[in-house]
C-alpha cells in the first residue's frame, strides 16, 4: 500500500549519533516504500551553514540518496530557518513556503513547521518577523563565528526550556489555528510543539483535525504516514 511520510523535530547533531544512524536507516526503508517525505522543520538542532561538518554532510548524503529516487520535501523550523538554495541543490528537495497546501491521494492538508502557530509567545513572534533581516546578516558573518553563535543559542534553548518547561506559551493557540485555516478547513500537519497528537477542532462551523508528529529524542523517533486509501497512522521507531 503506498504511503507519505511526515516527519519533524529531529535535531540531529553530532550530539546525537544515535537519532542521526534512525534518521539514515529510515531514509533507506522510506526509499523503498514511501511515495514521498515532508521533513517539517527543525532537522538540525541548530542549523548555521555547516555543510562541512562529516555528520552534517552523511546527513545530507542521506537525503540526497533519497532524493534520486522519491521527492523530499522540507519546510523551515524555527532552529534551521537559514536552509537555503544551496542547501537544497546539494541534497536534492525542494524547499515548501509556510503554510503550505500539498494534495495527497484525493484529499488537500495544511502543512507548517508549527512555531507561527504559538501566538502567545510574543517574544518569538516577533523575532519571527525579522527573520529575514538575521538571515541576511548570518550569511556576510564568517562559519566559525556561526558555529559560537549556535553554540550559544543551543544552550540557551535548553535553559529555557527547562527553567519554563512546556508552559502555553509554547504551544499552538486558536488565533494562530485560524490564522492559516481556510474554508472549507483542511486537516492540519505540523510539529514543533513537541506534543504528538490528534486534534478535533471546527472553524467556521466545519469540523477538521490537526496532526501534531513527534520530536525525535535519546534512541526514539515517530513519523505520520497518510496511506492511498486514506488511513493515517503514527510509526514510532
Amino acid at each position: 500500500m503506498a504511503y507519505t511520510v511526515f516527519i519533524s523535530d529531529m535535531h540531529l547533531s553530532a550530539e546525537t549519533p544515535q537519532l542521526n544512524q534512525l534518521f539514515h536507516q529510515q531514509m533507506l526503508l522510506w526509499g523503498k516504500e514511501a511515495d514521498a517525505v515532508y521533513l517539517l522543520g527543525d532537522i538540525f538542532d541548530v542549523w548555521f551553514g555547516d555543510e562541512q561538518s562529516p555528520v552534517v554532510r552523511g546527513i545530507m548524503q542521506d537525503m540526497a540518496n533519497f532524493s534520486q529516487q522519491k521527492p523530499l520535501y522540507i519546510l523551515h523550523g524555527n532552529r534551521d530557518f537559514l536552509l537555503g538554495k544551496r542547501f537544497m541543490r546539494q541534497t536534492g528537495a525542494k524547499l515548501l513556503s509556510s503554510p503550505a497546501i500539498v494534495d495527497l491521494y484525493g484529499k488537500s492538508y495544511i502543512l507548517t513547521h508549527g512555531d507561527e502557530l504559538c501566538t502567545e509567545d510574543k517574544n518569538y513572534q516577533t523575532f519571527r518577523r525579522y527573520r529575514g533581516v538575521l538571515s541576511f546578516l548570518m550569511w556576510i558573518i564568517p562559519l566559525n563565528i556561526r558555529r559560537k553563535i549556535a553554540t550559544s543559542i543551543r544552550k540557551r534553548s535548553e535553559q529555557r526550556k527547562h527553567a519554563r518547561g512546556y508552559d502555553h506559551l509554547s504551544d499552538v493557540t486558536e488565533n494562530g489555528l485560524h490564522s492559516i485555516q481556510h474554508n472549507p478547513p483542511l486537516d492540519m500537519i505540523h510539529g514543533h510543539t513537541h506534543r504528538p497528537a490528534t486534534h478535533q477542532h471546527t472553524f467556521q462551523g466545519q469540523a477538521y483535525q490537526r496532526f501534531v508528529l513527534p520530536d525525535w529524542k535519546e534512541a526514539q523517533g515517530g513519523s505520520l504516514k497518510i496511506f492511498d486509501n486514506g488511513k493515517i497512522e503514527r510509526d514510532l521507531f
